[in-house]
């Protein structure tokens, strides 16, 4: 081996070492701010008037009234499907964005982590075809209700269930008075 590429083959080695610490270096800083976008955060929506709980796309997330994690109704391949859970990679823990209140949490589910807030189990729609829809709100199906979140805790409607706050109810109206009896006025001035 010459002298030429000897220096030619340290050349490239060097250049080689020098490039990994900075490959590994932007690995690092990808993982990093990967792993500080929010899984949740607070949207407002025009539809539903108010702040609601969206993942870190900007999809808005649902609960199944009255489903918990220690009682699940969304679990056949058609709930599923029409309800894909917002999950995150193993090893992983979920991320609240501003403006949420409420503990987040994971749920295994089929060698996946579902994220929870406040205990309920989170999904999206595939009928939100965008960001901001709402579609899904209302809808029964799948053994209960499915219903937005408010950012500021609870749901967006009266769906209520472990973990999740709603209005309290309205108080029974009351009962209907009847006429008051008529009796005959006093002669006179009466008073």
């Amino acid at each position: 081996m010459t002298i030429r590429t000897r220096i030619i083959s340290t050349a490239g080695a060097v250049v080689a070492l020098a490039a990994v610490p900075v490959v590994a270096h932007a690995t690092s800083a990808s993982a990093a701010k990967a792993a500080a976008k929010p899984t949740v955060r607070a949207a407002a929506n025009a539809a539903q008037h108010r702040t609601i709980v969206v993942n870190g796309s900007g999809r808005t997330l649902y609960r199944l009234a009255p489903e918990t994690t220690k009682h699940l109704l969304c679990t056949s391949a058609a709930c599923l499907g029409a309800w894909p859970p917002l999950t995150i990679p193993a090893h992983h823990t979920p991320v609240k964005g501003a403006g949420i209140r409420g503990k987040l949490g994971v749920l295994k589910r089929g060698g996946k982590l579902q994220v929870t807030l406040n205990g309920q189990p989170l999904y999206t729609f595939v009928g939100d075809r965008r960001a901001g829809q709402a579609n899904g709100e209302g809808l029964a199906s799948f053994g209960g209700t499915w219903h937005t979140l408010a950012a500021k805790g609870g749901t967006t409607s009266s769906g209520s269930g472990a973990g999740a706050s709603s209005p309290a109810p309205a108080s029974p109206a009351p009962a209907p008075m009847s006429p008051a009896p008529t009796t005959p006025a006093p002669a006179g001035d009466g008073w």
